[in-house]
Formats: structure tokens, sequence, C-alpha cells
């Protein structure tokens, strides 16, 4: 009959050490995936609300001990009613068009509006500027505003059928500027558990 391994002996040690440098060396990794992903999102965006930013969240280590995986992630969390959630990020690493939902035109705000994003708190909808008005740009855009005094107009939104976002992607840049970093540490944990092993 063979012997129960308890976790005082070599085995049961041997399998700790693994577990607990695995837990390390994913713990390291989530960490450099979440400093990237932000600082790619701060340095490679307009960045009005912060809202994307915001919603990059982390999760892990979970599992183990061997055989059972230790796993760990980096996510966007859906956060504001649905506003900044993974096919929000999606399309701004792959590209695509945006068309409007439940109307015929997009809402974006100038930067008379200052940050955020159309259909957000009071101030920054067309519905929040009783005397504003519709009119045509120059370049045939048209534009929602008020007027300042008699002779000048303040453009507050431009209206769209739709928008084409040009890919500007951060997950996948990110994950190959880590890599190697990833790969190094994975190595070191893998030589602190042998390390453990030799000493059992």
């Amino acid at each position: 009959m063979p012997a129960r391994l308890r976790p005082d002996n070599v085995f049961g040690r041997i399998r700790v050490a693994i577990t607990t440098e695995i837990q390390r060396a994913i713990t390291d990794a989530i960490s450099m995936a979440e400093r990237a992903v932000k600082l790619g999102y701060t340095t490679k965006l307009h960045r009005r609300s912060g809202r994307l930013v915001s919603s990059v969240r982390r999760e892990g280590p979970t599992g183990g001990p061997p055989p059972r995986p230790v796993t760990g992630r980096v996510f966007i969390e859906e956060i504001g009613g649905g506003k900044t959630n993974p096919v929000y990020a999606r399309i701004h690493e792959k590209g695509g068009i945006i068309r409007p939902r439940t109307s015929q035109w997009l809402t974006i705000p100038l930067p008379a509006i200052g940050g955020g994003t159309a259909g957000g708190r009071p101030g920054r909808r067309v519905r929040d500027f009783p005397r504003g008005f519709f009119f045509r740009s120059r370049r045939g855009n048209l534009i929602f505003g008020e007027r300042i005094g008699r002779d000048q107009l303040r453009p507050l939104f431009v209206l769209k059928r739709f928008v084409v976002i040009t890919a500007r992607p951060v997950w996948g840049p990110a994950a190959r500027e880590i890599a190697p970093k990833v790969r190094r540490r994975f190595a070191l944990a893998l030589e602190r558990a042998l390390a453990v092993a030799k000493a059992a």
C-alpha cells in the first residue's frame, strides 16, 4: 500500500515550494501587465474621463497546489452602466465603426464641454442646453452650440452618423513588452523551486 504524502515530508515541501513560487511569479506578472496596460491607455489615447484606465482590473493568483493550476488575469471591468466594458475597449484595440444605437446621430462633445462623454452627467448633454441650436460648420459638419453675446457662437457638440475608430492597440503591445520579463520571472521561480527540491 503506497505511503500517503503528508505536508511535512519531502514531496509535500516540494509541492508547497512550487505552488508558492508560481503564485509569486503570477502576482508579479499580473502587476507588470496591469501597469503596462494602464500606461498604454494613458499615453496612446486622448483621455477624457479616465474611465477606461480606471476599469482595468486584476485578479489572482488563485488555485494550486499541483496538480491544480494556478491562474491570474488582468481584464476590463464593466462600470458606468456599461459605458466602459470589453466591447468599448476592443474597438480601440482593433479599430472599427461606432454607430448610434437609439438615435440617428452620435453626439460628440467638443472642447467647450470639457471632459467626459456624450450622455454623461448633467451639463454634458444636448438637452442640458435649452437655448442651444443646430447649424452647419464651414466644412459641412452638423454642430449643436449656443450663442454668446450677439456675435459669437460656442460649438458644444458635433453630430455624426457614424465614427471610424483607428486601431490604437494597447493590450497586444503591452503583452509583447512584458513577455521577456515574465519569462525571466518564471525561470527564477523554477530555479527557486528546484533549489528547495535539492535541499529537501
